[in-house]
């Protein structure tokens, strides 16, 4: 198992940032990362627009180079698509940070390889069938 394009990625994108809002929590990642690394990060929202002078691509996939990481802030209804179309788009893995599984109820993914983090508790997953494991550490 490889976890470098997640742990040490070469690129990143931000999906669920703000063009209206730059105290939204996506927007000060994006900010973080762009000021503390120096790889490209990319922001997306389906709203498209700009974000500090910089595009906000409104799909992962209209994102003009590969992605290896992909840090997912999005309403908690929206993420089971956002992680399938990192699977298409072959990202390396995935961090969600958004909240309210237990409102919205949970569908399980499933096909290709994608490391996952998220959300409510410290989790890596591994979604590739021939090799199923979580670790999961809630925090109280």
């Amino acid at each position: 198992m490889n976890l470098d394009r997640l742990l040490k990625p070469a690129s990143v994108a931000v999906i669920g940032v703000s063009s209206q809002n730059n105290r939204h929590p996506a927007n000060v990642i994006y900010k973080k990362i762009g000021q503390r690394r120096s790889i490209p990060v990319y922001a997306v929202n389906p709203r498209g627009g700009t974000l500090q002078e910089d595009k906000i691509y409104e799909t992962l996939s209209a994102v003009p180079e590969p992605v290896d990481a992909v840090i997912v802030a999005a309403r908690a209804a929206f993420v089971q698509d956002l992680i399938e179309e990192c699977k298409r788009c072959k990202v390396g893995g995935a961090i969600v940070i958004s909240g309210g599984f237990a409102e919205v109820g949970s569908r399980q993914s499933s096909g290709a390889g994608l490391y996952c983090a998220g959300s409510d508790c410290s989790r890596f997953s591994d979604d590739r069938p021939q090799l199923p494991w979580q670790l999961c550490a809630r925090h109280h």
